[in-house]
């Protein structure tokens, strides 16, 4: 008999952005901080490319981190629109 197809594991930097987004949400990170790539990594044992992928256009598009050229990533200031 065939085995029964297992469901794909999720991706890691999908995995990091559901983390980012309780993070912010929860305010467990201050509104408006930058976000260090190298902090983050080091406090939730985050791999570089999953970090990097998690900050790419679709995340910082559902409102989840602002991007600055200068600055980098940071967490969105919050407003009526999470409420």
């Amino acid at each position: 008999m065939p085995k029964t197809p297992q469901p794909p594991k999720p991706r890691a930097s999908d995995q990091v952005e559901a983390e980012l987004r309780r993070l912010i949400l929860t305010l467990e990170l201050e509104p408006g901080l930058a976000l260090s790539e190298s902090a983050l990594m080091k406090r939730y044992n985050w791999g570089r490319t999953p970090l990097r992928e998690a900050f790419s256009t679709p995340f910082r598009s559902r409102a989840c981190s602002e991007h600055s050229p200068s600055t980098g990533p940071s967490s969105p200031r919050l407003t009526c629109r999470f409420c």
